[in-house]
């Protein structure tokens, strides 16, 4: 009888070389290849930061800024877009001498509190829009407006004099390297005007009039409202002006005067390119 020949259980063992037992072994909690290791230390971080703030002490980014590159190619795929809102606030200001020629522009997002943090996570911005919040301080003049003498309007006592404590504003979008308006006439015949009382509070659209492409290019260039490199925000074109009607001046006219508060809303896209 013919035994059929088996060499299965004469295989030797397979050999584990040094080079793979190495390759086996857990990454040090140093080394940048360990994501576990990079996460826990950027939670701790976190932690530590957020119990800093509470104190009253700065945040440092740049304890951060290592561990965002590194997840910037693990968390986001290249070439893809990622939509999210940053906010912006701040005082809505006149000049010294009580003028208002106040520009709230595309570029300013490079301002938000995200921006370090964005910069390190991703390559490129694109600008879809911007929502303007304008907040009064308080209605000064109860409605009256100016007078020349002090009297009762309506038995409501008006101001003994001819300052102007609010008025109605003039708001227009500009697109690209559009130049500002010198005067609340010539921005009036602006298709997309908008006039709003400074004593109300209200909400206005800079909507950007570039199309998107998710995957287009961008460029270096100042006035461009596409996909804009992040360490080139300033190039971005686009703004909201406002003016006063009839450019009057708001206070005395030698100082200035904050008629109320904003809320700037960036409607955003990011991606990485690597």
């Amino acid at each position: 009888m013919q035994v059929k020949k088996t060499t299965k259980h004469l295989k030797r063992p397979r050999l584990t070389t040094e080079r793979k037992r190495k390759a086996k072994t857990r990454a040090p909690s140093s080394s940048p290849i360990d994501i576990c290791g990079t996460v826990a230390r950027l939670q701790e971080k976190h932690t530590i930061a957020q119990k800093e703030r509470k104190e009253g002490k700065e945040l440092d980014f740049d304890d951060f800024a290592p561990a965002l590159k590194l997840l910037k190619g693990i968390l986001f795929k290249a070439d893809m877009p990622y939509r999210t809102l940053l906010p912006l606030q701040g005082g809505f200001v006149t000049t010294a001498g009580g003028v208002v020629n106040i520009t709230q522009s595309v570029s300013s997002i490079a301002s938000t509190s995200e921006w370090s943090a964005i910069d390190a996570l991703f390559d490129e911005v694109f600008v879809h829009s911007m929502k303007f919040r304008f907040f009064p301080i308080n209605d000064l003049g109860g409605g009256v407006g100016l007078s020349n003498s002090a009297g009762i309007t309506g038995g409501i006592t008006a101001i003994a004099s001819t300052t102007i404590v609010n008025a109605p504003l003039q708001m227009v979008n500009l697109y690209h390297g559009a130049s500002t308006y010198s005067t609340a006439a010539a921005m009036a015949a602006n298709a997309t005007l908008a006039v709003h009382s400074s004593a109300k509070p209200f909400t206005y659209y800079w909507r950007n009039n570039s199309r998107f492409d998710k995957r287009g290019d961008s460029a270096n260039v100042a006035g461009w409202q596409g996909w804009t490199l992040i360490p080139n925000v300033s190039n971005l074109g686009g703004a909201i002006q406002f003016r006063v009607m009839q450019d009057s001046i708001l206070g005395t006219g030698s100082a200035l005067v904050i008629p109320g508060s904003y809320l700037c809303q960036y409607d955003v896209s990011f991606r990485a390119r690597s």
